[in-house]
């Protein structure tokens, strides 16, 4: 269980500070999709980096089974994210000059896991998100959405308890999107955390419960 309780960010500027998510509370169980929506600017991201441990609060704590998250020092986030969290981006994030076979492997890399293992994995995600026939092509030979499928199997490799979502469909046609929210549902419900970031109100009846975040505040 994932557990965020009081989460407040405050940014300082030279003129006033800046509250990016005031007094935020949120329990989200596995088999949940959790998506969390807003006008731009109104802390969904911050949120969603928090929870990744990319940023720090200002106040307030994450909670993941039993273990606090927030205060930890730099490695300790670091392991946390390599065993736990997965992370989907809009822009899907992959490197251009490797393969498909060769980014979806990288969380591996990290781990140091073997490579006759890695080959096995790498092969049975892509099979999953329906790309294995892609496996050894280059990032700029493939359209948004199968882009996008090479991304989930990325954050699904490490088998990660908690998926974040952070506007994944927002560069994508409404077929591409509607794909890959199945997708994340699936996900869901085969046992993982799912939090997504979205303004696709189309989202909302794939979900679990949808949170509306207004100038940093739940509503």
């Amino acid at each position: 269980m994932l557990e965020v309780t009081n989460l407040n960010k405050t940014y300082n500027t030279y003129n006033s500070n800046v509250h990016a998510l005031s007094n935020i509370i949120l329990t989200v169980k596995k088999c949940e999709f959790v998506v969390v929506m807003g006008e731009s600017g109104c802390g969904k991201s911050t949120l969603l980096n928090i929870i990744a441990g990319l940023l720090a609060p200002t106040d307030g704590t994450i909670v993941y089974n039993g273990d606090i998250i927030t205060g930890r020092k730099k490695s300790d986030l670091q392991e946390y994210r390599c065993r736990h969290v997965g992370i989907i981006l809009q822009n899907f994030s992959l490197l251009n000059d490797r393969t498909v076979r060769q980014n979806v492997e990288l969380p591996l890399r990290i781990r140091k896991t073997d490579k006759k293992q890695r080959g096995t994995l790498v092969e049975k995600y892509l099979e999953k998100v329906g790309m294995l026939d892609k496996i050894d092509v280059f990032p700029n030979q493939l359209s948004g959405g199968q882009k996008q499928r090479v991304a989930i199997a990325r954050a699904l490799i490490s088998n990660p308890d908690i998926i974040l979502a952070d506007e994944p469909t927002g560069a994508l046609d409404k077929a591409n999107a509607e794909q890959i929210v199945k997708m994340l549902r699936e996900i869901a419900d085969s046992g993982k955390m799912v939090i997504m970031v979205t303004h696709n109100m189309d989202v909302i009846k794939m979900c679990d419960r949808c949170i509306t975040l207004s100038d940093g505040k739940m509503i």
